[in-house]
């Protein structure tokens, strides 16, 4: 299953992987170890399916900012912003 997950990598930088059998083993359980093993990131997990991405190394298609840039550093801003309790008008 690695072997398939790493060559769809290959192709394509995002891919959906649903994760089948026992209830055992849940898709967030999983997800470090198929990172670490396919050298991918979890982009996401959606009950049980793990999105994961990987840059090409030649001709990315998508290109995400750099650590500690201008966009990363707005975003978590905006997201801090939007997680504070809203102050009561009188």
């Amino acid at each position: 299953m690695l072997t398939a997950i790493d060559g769809a990598l290959l192709t394509h930088e995002l891919i959906k992987v649903r994760v089948t059998g026992n209830d055992e083993v849940s898709a967030s359980d999983l997800s470090a170890e198929v990172e670490k093993r396919t050298r991918s990131s979890v982009a996401q997990v959606i009950g049980k399916t793990l999105v994961l991405y990987r840059a090409r190394k030649k001709d990315p298609v998508i290109v995400l900012p750099k650590l500690g840039s201008k966009t990363e550093k707005a975003a978590k801003r905006a997201t801090a912003k939007a997680s504070k309790p809203a102050k009561a008008s009188k």
